[in-house]
């Protein structure tokens, strides 16, 4: 044989061993090889067991996971929404409280005006006729200095309670019209001393200081 054709013959013999032994056969016989021996395999079925009952379980601890995790956000918005009406309300409470007394206060201005404008009426008449009076008792031009007032109260439309006397009625409204305080202390004191006392017991002087007093109130009333 030539030597160019070895090369090709080991090659294809080469190949053909490859391919015997590839298949579980071969050309030469060794002898009797001992069997190894046989290791019992472990069915799928099992192992299917197995995962399947591994999916089942994560499925459960899945759900449960995601059931936590709602009630947990529902809980956090519960929380937080009661968070903002605890902080809100009051101020809306305040707002209201607010605009309430904003409210009322101007419907007290606006039913005040009128009855402002009677009493000063009344006190501008009061004022006049006790000065003109140059006659009779001093205690009778008090008292009627007084009565115009109760009138002009009277008029004015503001309520009146059931246990108010119409001087004490008249009294609160000129407290009500922020008039001078001391000025309708002296008036309703020399009234209460002329109407109740000795007629004796009130003086010129009296009627002249009640004249003071009306003009302040005159006063106090027209700057309202």
């Amino acid at each position: 044989m030539r030597p160019r054709w070895v090369v090709p013959v080991l090659v294809g013999a080469a190949l053909v061993l490859v391919a015997l032994a590839a298949r579980g056969n071969s050309p030469v016989v060794y002898g009797a090889r001992l069997a190894p021996p046989v290791v019992p395999t472990r069915s799928a079925a099992p192992a299917e067991d197995d995962l399947l009952a591994s999916d089942g379980v994560a499925g459960v601890v899945g759900g449960s996971v995601v059931v936590v995790l709602i009630v947990l956000f529902v809980l956090l918005s519960i929380a937080s929404l009661g968070v903002v009406l605890f902080m809100v309300g009051p101020r809306r409470r305040r707002v209201r409280r607010g605009h309430d007394a904003v409210a009322d206060t101007a419907e007290e201005a606006a039913d005040s005006a009128p009855g402002a404008a009677l009493m000063l009426t009344g006190a501008r008449k009061a004022l006049a006729e006790l000065r003109e009076r140059h006659s009779g008792p001093p205690s009778d031009a008090v008292i009627a200095a007084w009565l115009n007032l109760e009138d002009a109260a009277a008029r004015s439309g503001a309520p009146k309670q059931e246990h108010e006397t119409s001087t004490e009625f008249t009294g609160a409204l000129l407290v009500r019209y922020e008039v001078d305080t001391a000025a309708a202390a002296t008036l309703r004191g020399l009234y209460h001393r002329a109407r109740f006392g000795p007629a004796a017991r009130v003086s010129t002087q009296d009627a002249e200081d009640a004249a003071e007093a009306l003009e302040r109130v005159v006063v106090s009333l027209d700057r309202g």
